[in-house]
């Protein structure tokens, strides 16, 4: 409106695009509003307002071209009387003009604007240019004016300036001639909408009738005829559109509802007579799992009854206390008994081997829930007892070395669950403690790391991963035994991974299951190595979610610091024959210590000093009897054992030499010098394959080892 006015932009231009934008904003809102109110209304309204916006929007486009050509007629029409005033050939012209006015400013006043004073009329040179909103032709420029006289009055006109080749000129004719000329394809635009809209409010509900309005309002009422309950309401579908399907849709939606309503009463009224028969097939039922119950409980209390004597703690040793705590995660009640199940196991049997009392002790977990577990548990310590009987009533099984009998002992329980292709499993730490030297021979097979406590501090045995579970298929590798000397007061503890499953509460309220096996350390210290007072630190955490075995091994907690046997004599004469040693006097030294009958006395380090010196003199005969008593005091010396295969086999004793070799090897499997030791006593037996097994071993190890290359010549000029 702004711009109009400033005559920056035409009328028309302005009207143009305040109609358009008025329809198109009053289009744009009357469609959102019907699409999205949620005002009580009609689906009819909706229907005749979204028509009539639009065909208002159609009328102003068709008005836009219709005025627009209208407008172009006027004008031509206006031209051509211009031209005939000019050229004085005006007859009976349709619109009288006001005034012409020349290219040199005089002005020529008509009749019907002889109000006009040539003072009032705007300049001739701007009369075409600035209030020109549009050229028609190169030839031809219009505008509309309105120039108030001195008396105040005001005239609107139209002017058209024309220059041709002979002429400059311009005439003005009355604004309202234009008004009247558009109105009418005004009016007749005008007419024709009103038509419409009465055709779209008045005859919309008459034309849709049947189509629409009877189905709908039909529908609506069988609705409300189902809402009230009347389940007999029927739609009849006349017409096969969207209403028609959804008619159907209704009439089979309440066939649907009468059929529920009469299945349900018909479910109603045999309710009692049902109650009564399921109550009967539920106490049946019941009945049942009752019986089933009291079987399977049966069954616990057989399998416990077999696992209890089991389960015993025969260990019986001056020297090594065992203690058992177990707590079966299955409780169960048999009559009048009370009991538990599950997979762990303890168990402690006091053997000999070569006539030395040891302490065989076992905790395992076999996993499987309930009976899987206690049937696995049952299998394990009836493999055990037996291996035990048989070594109590055999020399032959006794006879071997605690090295030879353990991995015996673990190999035969492997095979016999390797029989279940996998199905049943076992974790478990197993050895054998020496009694009298406190030296601990243990296999552990994926069972929780042990702990050491020592002076008050708790810390694991195991750092690695060294065996799998029993009865895992496809298992291979060499089976080696782990040696831990326990000193007076020490305390080993073994236990299942139930120690470590312990529901913990956050300060939150959440529940999460702790897997932090360090947490156990802490409980055996503050238990300070006590069973009771271990699992009361374990349950003061959390609570227990597995069944839990713990074994506890204490070494002669009566004398909790060592002794010194040694005399003053005894150490005078150790610090004689030492130093007679590294002085190269190993005669001497020898003399000093066979003349206080050092062989015969339990002084361990003087016995291993006069081995070593009849080692260093090549006496080899002498330095495996006298090596043999130091292991026998002190078997944890690997390395006198070493002296000991070394000896007998430079001396002819093979046989022993390979029985202490092996021996070795079980402790340290992968020490090529342990290695080349035994493939030159195998070489030396003529078991060339075994021999040759340790060498290749050695030399896949160390590819440079001279003394291996040597043997493996040796081999090769012996081979057939």
């Amino acid at each position: 409106n702004s711009l109009s006015r400033e005559g920056v932009i035409g009328r028309d231009a302005f009207q143009t695009t305040f109609s358009l934008t008025i329809v198109l904003g009053m289009f744009a809102i009357i469609i959102i509003f019907l699409n999205n109110t949620r005002d009580r209304t009609t689906f009819l309204a909706k229907l005749i307002g979204i028509s009539l916006v639009t065909i208002l929007l159609v009328m102003q486009a068709l008005s836009f071209f219709v005025l627009g050509e209208r407008t172009r007629a006027y004008d031509e029409l206006r031209v051509q009387e211009a031209r005939a005033v000019r050229n004085h050939e005006a007859g009976d012209t349709t619109v009288a003009p006001l005034f012409l006015r020349q290219s040199d400013g005089t002005v020529q006043f008509f009749a019907a604007g002889q109000e006009f004073r040539e003072s009032a009329l705007p300049d001739y040179p701007s009369a075409g240019k600035e209030n020109l909103p549009r050229q028609s032709k190169s030839d031809l420029q219009h505008g509309r004016f309105q120039k108030a006289t001195r008396d105040g009055k005001s005239l609107n006109y139209i002017s058209y300036r024309i220059q041709d080749a002979n002429a400059d000129y311009e005439v003005a004719f009355p604004y309202l001639s234009y008004r009247t000329y558009v109105h009418d394809g005004a009016s007749t635009l005008a007419i024709l909408l009103i038509m419409v809209m009465v055709v779209l409010v008045a005859g919309f509900p008459l034309f849709f009738r049947g189509a629409l309005i009877n189905p709908l309002m039909e529908l609506l009422g069988a609705v409300k005829r189902v809402d009230e309950g009347d389940l007999q309401a029927n739609v009849r579908v006349r017409v096969e559109d969207e209403i028609g399907q959804l008619g159907h849709y209704f009439n089979g939606m309440v066939v649907s509802i009468r059929d529920a309503q009469s299945k349900l009463k018909e479910y109603a009224d045999r309710l009692e007579e049902k109650v009564q028969e399921r109550t009967a097939e539920l106490q049946k039922t019941l009945t049942r799992v009752q019986e089933l119950k009291n079987q399977q409980d049966g069954d616990y209390f057989l399998t416990s009854l077999l696992l209890r004597p089991l389960q015993a703690n025969r260990a019986k040793s001056e020297t090594v206390n065992v203690d058992f705590f177990i707590r079966q995660k299955k409780s169960f009640t048999f009559r009048k008994w009370e009991d538990e199940i599950g997979g762990d196991l303890c168990m402690a049997e006091s053997i000999k081997l070569r006539g030395r009392p040891f302490t065989l002790f076992l905790n395992a977990d076999a996993m499987g829930k309930s009976m899987q577990g206690a049937g696995g548990a049952l299998v394990l310590g009836a493999v055990l007892e037996a291996i035990v009987d048989r070594t109590m009533l055999s020399g032959d099984a006794s006879s071997h070395h605690p090295e030879r009998w353990l991995k015996n002992a673990f190999i035969e329980l492997h095979k016999v669950f390797e029989t279940f292709d996998g199905s049943m499993l076992i974790s478990m730490v197993f050895g054998l403690v020496d009694d009298n030297t406190g030296l601990v021979y243990m296999i552990n097979a994926e069972h929780p790391w042990s702990v050491l406590y020592k002076g008050e501090k708790a810390d694991f045995v195991e750092t690695d991963l060294d065996f799998r579970k029993l009865g895992t298929l496809g298992v291979e590798g060499s089976i080696f035994v782990k040696t831990l000397q326990l000193e007076p007061g020490d305390v080993l503890i073994a236990g299942s991974d139930g120690r470590d499953d312990v529901r913990v509460q956050r300060d939150n309220g959440d529940l999460f299951i702790q897997d932090d096996e360090n947490e156990f350390l802490q409980h055996v210290e503050a238990g300070k190595g006590v069973l009771n007072a271990i699992v009361e630190s374990i349950e003061s955490r959390g609570q227990l979610t597995d069944d839990l075995s713990l074994l506890r091994i204490g070494y002669r907690e009566d004398l909790k610091h060592g002794t010194d046997s040694a005399g003053r004599d005894f150490r005078q004469l150790s610090e004689q024959a030492r130093a007679a040693f590294k002085a190269g006097e190993f005669q001497k030294a020898i003399n000093m210590l066979e003349d206080a009958d050092i062989a015969d006395s339990r002084e361990a380090p003087l016995v291993r000093l006069l081995a070593q010196c009849y080692l260093r003199i090549k006496d080899y005969s002498r330095a495996v009897t006298v090596a043999e008593d130091y292991c026998f005091l002190r078997p944890a010396d690997t390395e006198m054992l070493y002296a000991v295969s070394y000896a007998a086999g430079r001396s002819g004793q093979l046989d022993k030499a390979a029985d202490y070799g092996e021996r070795i090897r079980l402790r340290e499997p992968h020490n090529t010098r342990y290695l080349l030791n035994l493939a030159r006593i195998y070489a030396g037996k003529g078991n060339l394959d075994r021999a040759q097994g340790f060498l290749d071993r050695v030399l896949e190890s160390e590819p440079d080892n001279d003394k291996a290359l040597k043997l493996a010549e040796q081999l090769k000029g012996a081979a057939p």
